[in-house]
Parts: C-alpha cells; structure tokens; sequence
C-alpha cells in the first residue's frame, strides 16, 4: 500500500494514481464518520462523493505535523455538516454515543490534539496510542462494511 506522504505528492501533481489508493485507505472510515450524522445510505454515498471531488477541485493541504486520516475525517465532519445543515430545517441530527470517544472528540468537535490528551489526562504518547487504537477499531469495523465506489 503506498504511504500517505507518497500518495499527496501525487495528488499534489495532479496525477491519478493518487486517487485510487486514497479512496481505498480512506473512504471507509470517512464513509463511516458520515454514517454517524445521517441514517440516508444515499445521502451517505452522495456526500462522500462530493468530498472527494472537492478535494479534486480544491486540492488538500496539510501542515507539517499533521496525520491525513485526521484531516480527512475533520473535513468529511465539516463537509457532512454543511451539507446536512441545507437540507435539514431542525439542525445536524443527533449522533449516538461514541464508540470511539477520543477520536471523536477531535473529529467531531474539532479539538486539537494538543486539547485532547489535555482533556483526557494522557501524555502526549499515551494520546496517540489511544487514537491509533481507535482508529485501528474502526477501520476494522467499517471494512466489512460495503460502500459504493462512485468515483472509478
């Protein structure tokens, strides 16, 4: 599987072989972040394709220290939210109950790393042990799960 740094290099140029192995690694955990704010399977498949052509569009950028499945999930909340906000006259809907407290809490309430093993009372090493093991968790739980691929 190509690494992350790898594979937005070739975003970066342009060039499409980036697509297919950040689709691949990626689009379950934010196909399942979306799950999370909507029950609409459709709307789920509708949005995530809208996240990847924005990205087409408007390109990705991180800063140095930055982990791109973090990024990621923070932008598919952020893009989820917007679009769930036009459509619903009461608001974003009601998520359930965490599964994955510490990694939710950075995606969906927009923390930073920093804020939360503050938050937590973990080190700083501890904290990313703990989000590796949640999103480990849940990419184990979202790889079963069948996902439309609307983009090839």
């Amino acid at each position: 599987m190509i690494e992350d740094a790898a594979m937005l290099l070739l975003l970066k140029e342009d060039r499409c072989l980036g697509w297919h192995p950040l689709y691949e690694k990626y689009s379950g955990m934010m196909y399942g972040s979306i799950m999370r704010l909507t029950d609409d399977k459709n709307l789920a498949d509708k949005i995530l394709t809208i996240i990847f052509l924005r990205i087409a569009k408007n390109g990705f950028a991180l800063k140095d220290k930055e982990l791109l499945y973090l990024k990621l999930l923070q932008f598919t909340c952020s893009i989820t939210k917007e679009i769930l906000a036009k459509q619903v006259m009461n608001g974003t809907p009601a998520r359930p109950p965490a599964k994955f407290p510490l990694l939710d809490s950075i995606v969906f309430e927009a923390i930073s790393f920093e804020d939360a093993f503050t938050e937590q009372l973990l080190t700083a090493e501890e904290c990313r042990k703990k989000l590796h093991l949640e999103v480990t968790q849940m990419r184990l739980q979202m790889k079963n799960q069948p996902i439309h691929n609307k983009l090839n």
